[in-house]
């Protein structure tokens, strides 16, 4: 009989499974209550190179004074290169079967118009809509569903580990994240260029695949 694991268990196993993927390895906080404050250990800690974060993990349920929270950060970042975070669990999302993919192809649709008129950016915001629903989905239909505020590479990565994306396809999708990333805040790219014909071609196959796919019972 499988073990239930609590909401928080299962975001904390998720945020840090999200820190190993961006290059970060997990420390024991324990090993480093010299340089925390009197009492303290962190539900998480992470390194990469010179930086260090110290990760707290609360319920929406769990009260702590807001006063608290910030004297700890302050005591935590007196330390060069160190790094206070704190993380809300998330409510629990009633997962739909469709998971509003039947969108995901008229998305992809909408930004290959946007792309034909010259809206580049807008195009490239509503492109990756379609892509990241397609691949929450994806990974929904393999029980590996992610954490609502799960980033879009973070994602990708997880099924490029998987074997469902290839090198190319990675590399596609993180030229297509980072044009995002720009439009969506309202520059403009430079250079302005339409969306490779690839990159909307790998869209359309992610959506149809995440819609198509039978999902696993539960």
């Amino acid at each position: 009989m499988r073990t239930k694991v609590s909401p928080e268990s299962e975001f904390a196993e998720a945020l840090a499974r999200d820190f190993l993927e961006e290059g970060y390895a997990q420390i024991d906080p324990r090993a480093h209550r010299g340089k925390l404050p009197s009492g303290y250990l962190p539900d998480l800690m992470f390194e990469r190179g010179k930086e260090v974060v110290v990760v707290e993990i609360k319920s929406r349920e769990e009260h702590r004074e807001l006063e608290t929270l910030q004297s700890l950060k302050r005591a935590i970042e007196q330390t060069p290169g160190w790094h206070f975070r704190l993380y809300v669990v998330p409510r629990q999302i009633r997962q739909e079967a469709a998971d509003n993919l039947i969108d995901a192809e008229k998305l992809v649709e909408t930004a290959s118009r946007l792309n034909q008129e010259g809206e580049f950016e807008a195009a490239s915001v509503v492109l990756w809509m379609a892509i990241e629903a397609s691949l929450r989905g994806l990974l929904t239909k393999r029980q590996d569903r992610p954490n609502p505020g799960v980033s879009g590479l973070s994602m990708a990565r997880r099924l490029h580990s998987q074997g469902d994306l290839g090198d190319d396809d990675l590399a596609l999708l993180s030229d297509a994240t980072q044009a995002r990333n720009i439009s969506v805040h309202g520059y403009r790219l430079d250079p302005r260029r339409p969306i490779q014909a690839k990159v909307l071609r790998l869209a359309k196959i992610l959506a149809r695949k995440a819609k198509e796919e039978e999902i696993p019972a539960q």
